[in-house]
């Protein structure tokens, strides 16, 4: 199966489990004033997102924030659909965050993503140099862009910024096949913008992967209810635990949070 095609498949997968209605035994995570505004899983998601974003602050909080919301998404996904895990059993680490195993599931469909968020910053994006998508965070062992190559494809998880030129799309999954970026990665040279990734991509390259996923079904845009002051007095620890409200510490039985 093609690339592109498998990634059709994980891509509407991933559409389906959004935009299914949440369950009752979950809505037991959650106040009852919030669970009004909970309707399908999508809604769920971002309102832990949220809350996510609104617990973690200071030093750090950029990584912790990824790391965490790559597993938010990795127990999501596996908890509605056999065809995504969290490893392969005899796969080699492709820094994958999780896997689509293709709905055949044949050992030739496995597909690694590995986990992007761009959109989820206490400021809007003014400057097309504070947009930056990097493949790997640590400096590459060829010390090279062209020479290096990535194995996972890439999951952008998209917020449109309140400024700028990238309002024009829209908030959503954007799956790039990673012949893509390995395309872009063979015309880098090194790239000094930043201290930690040889692979940082700015702007128009940016740009054309995300025209690229809308022009061949390979985005799911966003629709949901859920505001972001829903979340400011919540903590929230990953996917399976209960949702706190800070202002009501006292009436909770119990804290998972980070």
């Amino acid at each position: 199966m093609e690339l592109k095609e498998i990634a059709r498949e994980a891509v509407a997968e991933i559409r389906s489990i959004l935009g299914s209605s949440i369950e009752d035994n979950r809505l037991r995570y959650y106040q009852e004033k919030n669970r009004a505004n909970l309707l399908t899983v999508f809604d769920e998601l971002r309102m832990r997102e949220f809350t996510m974003y609104y617990t973690m602050s200071g030093p750090g909080e950029q990584l912790t924030r990824a790391r965490r919301n790559e597993g938010l998404w990795c127990d999501m996904l596996c908890s509605y659909s056999d065809n995504f895990s969290g490893n392969v059993e005899g796969e080699k680490n492709l820094h994958a965050d999780y896997w689509f195993l293709g709905n055949s599931q044949s050992e030739d469909q496995n597909f690694p993503i590995q986990h992007k968020c761009i959109g989820h910053r206490k400021k809007p994006i003014k400057l097309d140099n504070q947009v930056m998508l990097a493949v790997n965070w640590s400096k590459n062992p060829s010390e090279s862009s062209s020479e290096f190559r990535i194995e996972a494809n890439v999951l952008l998880n998209w917020w449109t910024p309140t400024s700028g030129p990238y309002n024009k799309y829209p908030s959503g999954v954007y799956l790039i096949p990673k012949d893509i970026v390995n395309k872009e990665l063979a015309r880098q040279s090194i790239s000094k913008k930043h201290n930690k990734s040889n692979t940082a991509f700015y702007g128009d390259v940016i740009s054309s992967w995300m025209d690229y996923c809308l022009n061949n079904e390979l985005a799911v845009i966003y629709t949901g209810s859920v505001e972001a002051y829903l979340a400011e007095n919540c903590r929230i620890s990953d996917w399976r635990s209960t949702v706190f409200d800070i202002e009501n510490l006292k009436s909770q039985t119990k804290i998972d949070d980070y």
